[in-house]
């Protein structure tokens, strides 16, 4: 595939990355992406079989992006200390948890679930985070982490009353006593 290729099939992508921020993968369709890039439909369908192949690589995009900002900050702490710490930073913090990042997350998390051609993007963002976690973590301590992180996140996204960063602590501490 040459450069002009390449960079096409990205905008493609990026449209439907775009299109995905805004609405539901459900409402995406190829005219809505030809719309969004200025694009004509027949270069969609040139450079990919369907709609869901787009969302799919669309979708890839944003875990694999998460999983680089995820490991940066795990892999970069010297001590257990500063693990949980930079645990508690994803989970607190605005760099990653943005409305548009969760609504991403809930969007693969809904489509995978109605869609099997999107389950191994579940499974890719799970043994990813797994894998990270694993860096810093034994691995029945991580995958506990890795279900505390998601879950504080989804509960206080929600809740007013959200779970205090000091209980988030002693949870993953709690984890991390866990041994297989």
């Amino acid at each position: 595939m040459n450069t002009k290729e390449n960079n096409t099939r990205n905008k493609i992508i990026d449209c439907a990355y775009e299109l995905i921020k805004r609405e539901s993968c459900t409402n995406i369709t190829a005219r809505k992406i030809a719309k969004e890039g200025g694009l004509s439909l027949g270069l969609i369908s040139y450079h990919f079989d369907s709609v869901d192949e787009i969302i799919y690589l669309a979708m890839k995009r944003m875990i694999d992006h998460a999983i680089s900002i995820f490991s940066e900050k795990i892999t970069q702490q010297n001590n257990q200390e500063q693990r949980i710490n930079a645990i508690l930073s994803l989970i607190y913090d605005l760099s990653w948890n943005t409305n548009e990042n969760l609504v991403l997350s809930y969007e693969l998390y809904a489509i995978s679930s109605r869609n099997e051609y999107f389950k191994p993007l579940i499974k890719y963002w799970m043994d990813n985070s797994h894998h990270v976690l694993s860096t810093a973590f034994e691995p029945s301590a991580a995958k506990c982490i890795d279900v505390l992180i998601e879950g504080i996140t989804l509960h206080n996204f929600f809740d007013t009353n959200r779970i205090p960063r000091e209980h988030a602590k002693i949870l993953i501490q709690s984890c991390i006593a866990i041994r297989s």
